[in-house]
């Protein structure tokens, strides 16, 4: 089997100060060289073979972009090879030369469904973040556990309205899901088949007519009092006060706990967050208010990191204690939908706080502050008018209830 290795070649750097990143096949003594990006000298891991990560000072280098492209074509390489094998072609120095010139040498075989899914969620590695891609993978393993249980073969020429069907039953009878879970993956399938009929792996579009809308779910929050409650109250454990100010800390900002994890010094300047979140890929500014500061100011002697390192898991833990003990017990309704079916439970507030529900503080009681939308959106990245909607209910329910206890209950007396 051929070697497949990167290096950068040894010539003068052009203008940019980038060299040629060079792939090498060798091949029985013999060398085969290409040209597939460029790079600076420094940024560059003879070593590993790949390019670095821009120090502090550095310009954007596009390492992430070019590493996936590296691994990729690794892996491209290798399978070409071996389909070679497979179907008795002699790998020489014809094959490898057609290879590097993007020519066909052996014949592709169509993708079946599951080889399909897999090269989809490969391709939005590069512009997809983590989370995305975790959630593609799910749906992956949900659409094998289903072709296994059910004992059914999901081929792109069964993917038609009984298929529809029999997921539908399968996902509420048999694994008995919740409506906005499903909402999800049929949102995830469909954008798969999309990503499968650009590219000719099938043909009818009968997929198109699938379709299962999400229910619109209770936001939790705290209030305004209950916030500010929470913010000063006095911890006796150092895990309740950390997991506090990260909870506080989102909903004084409006950041996903992926990013507060994240945050570093150097992320903040003139009490400006300036940083790209991790979900959209998208550099956001993020002006600090009072609050927010004052958190931050008790954690400036950190080396790295600017707020203390929790897992999600241990913080969604500890922020329910905490707010246990703050007496944050307010009687909260959570409703649960599951095959078209609603279940109604109420549990004391406390229980339902998670480091998501600090964002959902944040939007909301802006909002009722009287906020400009346009700002807040501006501050969390919020770009579907419909996620947003249900925010704005609320603030406009909070109005006329205060206007029922204040000038209403005047005209009364």
């Amino acid at each position: 089997m051929p070697e497949i290795n990167y290096y950068l070649k040894t010539v003068n750097p052009d203008k940019k100060g980038l060299k040629p990143i060079i792939v090498q096949i060798s091949l029985d003594y013999k060398k085969y060289r290409k040209t597939v990006d460029k790079t600076k000298k420094k940024h560059w891991n003879p070593k590993k073979q790949r390019v670095r990560p821009p120090g502090i000072n550095d310009d954007h280098n596009r390492y992430i972009e070019i590493n996936s492209f590296l691994d990729n074509y690794e892996v491209k390489t290798r399978n070409f090879f071996t389909k070679c094998l497979e179907q008795d072609i002699q790998i020489n120095e014809q094959v490898i030369k057609s290879y590097l010139a993007g020519k066909d040498v052996v014949k592709s075989k169509p993708l079946q469904f599951f080889e399909a899914f897999d090269a989809f969620i490969a391709s939005k590695k590069l512009d997809r973040a983590k989370w995305t891609i975790k959630g593609y993978n799910t749906v992956l393993a949900f659409l094998k556990d289903f072709q296994k249980d059910m004992v059914i073969d999901i081929n792109f020429q069964t993917i038609d309205l009984v298929f529809f069907d029999q997921l539908k039953k399968y996902a509420f009878e048999y694994r008995n899901i919740k409506d906005n879970y499903f909402a999800k993956i049929i949102a995830v399938l469909k954008n798969f088949l999309n990503w499968s009929a650009a590219r000719k792996y099938i043909t009818d579009s009968t997929y198109k007519r699938f379709s299962f809308s999400e229910k619109e779910i209770e936001v939790i929050y705290l209030t305004l009092d209950e916030l500010l409650h929470l913010n000063k109250f006095e911890f006796e454990f150092s895990r309740h006060r950390k997991a506090r100010d990260l909870y506080c800390f989102a909903c004084f900002t409006g950041l996903r706990y992926s990013d507060i994890k994240q945050l570093r010094h150097e992320h903040i300047q003139n009490n400006v967050i300036l940083k790209k979140i991790q979900k959209t890929q998208v550099i956001e500014t993020i002006p600090l208010n009072d609050f927010a500061i004052e958190i931050l100011n008790r954690y400036k002697d950190n080396t790295v990191n600017a707020l203390p390192k929790l897992s999600e898991q241990k913080a969604n833990n500890y922020i329910k204690e905490a707010c246990k003990i703050a007496d944050i017990s307010t009687p909260t309704i959570k409703i649960e939908n599951r095959g078209g079916k609603s279940k109604e439970s109420t549990f004391p507030k406390h229980k339902l706080i998670t480091m998501h529900t600090g964002r959902k503080t944040f939007v909301t009681n802006s909002l009722i502050l009287g906020m400009n939308i346009k700002a807040i959106k501006g501050v969390t990245g919020h770009k579907r008018d419909s996620s947003f909607d249900k925010y704005l209910k609320i603030a406009e329910d909070y109005k006329k209830t205060e206007m029922d206890n204040t000038w209403n209950k005047i005209s009364k007396q």
